[in-house]
């Protein structure tokens, strides 16, 4: 009977311990995917080359994000708006001979130097609502090229983070020191959860304000004309030149999204190895999954900044 005993003993015992380990395997695999898949979320976000969402609308030209919508606003711009900005011009420019000649004392000093000066202003206006696109065009690739070169450099880090060994880590660290351990892995597993949603908000959010921009910059692109045409007088001057400096911000608005990418995948990646290293203490394990989740909504904060860091550089209002 004691033979029988025993023998329901270590059954029942290798029953518990089955269960045990395919709760603890469950839980475990379960956390380990959800920070996984936040690396990923992040990996393919900032990924240049087919199928990427962040990194491919931040190295876009305006001219090259989508033709239909580029043939609408560059028809506007051409067809529309572009004739205001000739009548606004033709305005500016009799403004100006007007105080060309009232200057030289009601014609009693009068200098014919003024019609060269007057005609040379007329070409350069002409000039600059004529090539308005080509402008736009040469202002957004200096800016395109320091993104796409700051982005390749971001992202060439980020291709190296091997996303499958850290979960492999994470999964095997969490079933060997916190076997049949629920607590611990209840709250981890929310914790990686919520990790996963802040992260899937956080690329989203992202997204949106690099949408944004390029919707933004469509804007601009619209009435463009107009500024150009203000070029000619000082008073009015101001208006083109403001319109010239919110194109570069918007411009390098993605150098300002990189970098701050960039800080947010060394720190983000830096504490999710801190929660391997911390593995035999549990506070410390809380608190790098925390420092996960602070990071990405600082992110959001940061990515929000960006247009008034980047009009903030180059004095845009």
């Amino acid at each position: 009977m004691g033979a029988v005993a025993d023998a329901v003993d270590d059954m029942i015992d290798g029953v518990v311990d089955a269960i045990e380990t395919a709760i603890t395997q469950m839980l475990a695999g379960g956390a380990a995917t959800m920070i996984e898949s936040s690396l990923s979320l992040f990996k393919s976000g900032l990924k240049i080359d087919g199928g990427s969402m962040i990194g491919g609308n931040l190295t876009t030209m305006p001219n090259e994000y989508n033709v239909t919508i580029w043939g609408i606003v560059h028809k506007i711009g051409t067809e529309i708006v572009a004739p205001f900005g000739g009548m606004i011009l033709t305005i500016i420019l009799l403004y100006e001979l007007l105080s060309m000649v009232m200057e030289g004392n009601n014609f009693r000093e009068f200098d014919t130097a003024i019609f060269f000066k007057w005609i040379f202003k007329a070409l350069c206006g002409i000039i600059l609502i004529s090539h308005t696109t080509d402008i736009i065009i040469g202002l957004f690739s200096l800016g395109n090229d320091v993104t796409s070169r700051a982005l390749d450099a971001v992202d060439k880090d980020m291709l190296a983070l091997d996303t499958n060994t850290i979960a492999s880590q994470i999964e095997t660290m969490l079933t060997k020191d916190y076997k049949a351990n629920w607590g611990v892995l209840i709250v981890f597993l929310l914790f990686a959860f919520v990790m996963f949603l802040v992260m899937l908000v956080s690329l989203i959010i992202v997204m949106l304000v690099v949408i944004s921009r390029l919707i933004e910059a469509f804007m601009y692109i619209a009435v463009a004309p107009i500024p150009m045409s203000t070029f000619m007088n000082k008073e009015w001057g101001t208006i083109g030149t403001n319109w010239i400096r919110n194109i570069l911000a918007l411009a390098f608005q993605g150098v300002f999204i990189v970098v701050a990418l960039g800080v947010f995948q060394a720190m983000f990646t830096s504490s999710v190895q801190d929660l391997i290293n911390n593995s035999s203490d549990v506070t410390k394990m809380y608190l790098s999954m925390i420092t996960c989740i602070v990071w990405s909504v600082a992110l959001c904060f940061t990515i929000f900044k960006s247009s008034s860091i980047s009009k903030s550089i180059f004095n845009a209002h």
